[in-house]
């Protein structure tokens, strides 16, 4: 097999072309000049006109979907900032608040203990409260039924008021 058979079977595998419809130079010109005009549009003179206005209209949409998709990412990108922002606005909301139910909880802890510590203050107050009245009520029971006799009360009055006075 020569170069120009072998050439020719390759690009007649990538292209799909139709080898007996072309020969020799021609086809391999074909060939070639397909793979540089791979990417351009294709001319009038191969197309219609309707073709031209279809690739055109194709175009179009492709570049209006292209933009449509940019803009869609580049709202993305600004929601995430922003949602990104707004949760490191919350998570720095929920650490201060987490911080200040630790010390309220200590605060509640401490006056819950001091409120203990009154209660139990106050019935220890409230016993002696009772035992004292106690005390009255037996000492005054036990002096309403001695005699009244005023020398007896003179232990009990203040040693600043003259006793003589009361005496006389």
């Amino acid at each position: 097999m020569s170069t120009d058979e072998g050439n020719m079977e390759i690009v007649q595998q990538m292209y799909k072309i139709d080898a007996p419809k072309l020969s020799g130079q021609h086809y391999l010109q074909s060939a070639t000049s397909s793979v540089h005009e791979e990417w351009s549009l294709p001319s009038a003179s191969i197309v219609g006109n309707a073709d031209l206005q279809k690739a055109e209209k194709k175009r179009k949409t492709d570049k209006a979907y292209r933009e449509r998709c940019k803009m869609k990412k580049e709202q993305m990108m600004q929601k995430l900032e922003t949602v990104g922002k707004e949760n490191e606005d919350l998570k720095t909301e929920n650490q201060c608040l987490k911080e200040r139910n630790v010390f309220l909880n200590q605060s509640l802890l401490s006056q819950t203990n001091e409120l203990n510590e009154i209660k139990y203050q106050l019935d220890n107050l409230r016993n002696k409260n009772e035992k004292q009245n106690a005390v009255v009520q037996i000492l005054s029971h036990r002096l309403v039924s001695l005699p009244l006799s005023l020398p007896l009360f003179l232990p009990l009055i203040p040693t600043h008021i003259h006793k003589e006075k009361l005496l006389n």
